[in-house]
């Protein structure tokens, strides 16, 4: 649903915007994507230079 709306695969939240989206508590959401992460199912990263905090693929969902 989201991969119509934006342009090529990636798309990109804050911890904080999807701890809102699910009802859940940011440092949750850490931590569950701390281990989706190593799965292969997530991937994300610190933004330092003001670009999107995290990157979702399509593919990796």
């Amino acid at each position: 649903m989201t991969h119509d709306r934006v342009i090529g695969d990636d798309f990109y939240l804050t911890q904080e915007f999807l701890a809102g989206m699910l009802g859940a508590h940011r440092p949750t959401i850490s931590l569950v994507a701390g281990s989706f992460q190593p799965a292969g199912a997530l991937q994300y990263n610190r933004a330092h230079d003001g670009s999107p905090a995290g990157s979702v693929g399509r593919d990796q969902l």
